[in-house]
């Protein structure tokens, strides 16, 4: 239901506001001529994120009443319902080396590690207690799988005067989902890899 509509006026659910965010971050970085680390930390705290629901139904005993007087048996819309905090860190370590008659060898190592926490679920008054309905476990999930714990990514360059190969591997974490129905699909650590030849 749109957020302007009977069905969300009548469980008390505002009309959609922008979200707000605070961030901070540090750095340092270290090269010694062939190498060279990198390594940023953040924080980033999101208020009032913008979710989509559970679905609320005409037999839930306190609202039910309410959906069946607007001819409603289930209703589902998005709302400003969590608040999150992440912390991560980017690391890139990189080396680089010239092996003599213009052959150049290079390889880099990306890495990011993060970390996102639910601090808070904002229900209209009428819907409290229903937390688990307003932000459900589908969606819990689907909000934490947008950042993985970890990725990584290594690149590794061979260069001469007339050839070059490339070969690069990526890493990505698992993550848990949920379907409609409530069974949990678990997304293992997904690599792909990637090389290249060429003149």
């Amino acid at each position: 239901a749109r957020n302007n509509s009977p069905i969300t006026r009548q469980l008390g659910i505002p009309e959609l506001k922008q979200e707000r965010s605070v961030n901070a971050s540090a750095g340092l970085t270290f090269n010694s001529g062939s190498l060279s680390l990198t390594v940023d930390g953040y924080y980033v705290k999101v208020e009032d994120r913008i979710v989509l629901t559970g679905d609320f139904t005409a037999d839930d005993p306190d609202i039910g009443a309410e959906l069946q007087a607007i001819n409603v048996g289930s209703a589902r819309f998005f709302t400003n319902a969590v608040n999150t905090s992440t912390t991560g860190a980017d690391i890139i370590l990189a080396y680089a080396t010239r092996l003599g008659n213009g052959h150049r060898f290079s390889a880099t190592l990306a890495a990011n590690v993060n970390d996102m926490k639910i601090d808070k679920i904002n229900t209209s008054d009428k819907l409290k207690g229903k937390e688990d309905i307003y932000f459900s476990n589908r969606e819990r999930l689907f909000l934490l799988a947008s950042a993985p714990k970890t990725k990584g990514n290594l690149a590794l360059e061979y260069k001469t005067s007339r050839l070059g190969i490339n070969a690069r591997l990526t890493y990505f974490d698992k993550v848990t989902l949920e379907d409609y129905v409530g069974a949990l699909d678990e997304y293992k650590a997904a690599r792909s890899e990637e090389r290249r030849v060429g003149k």
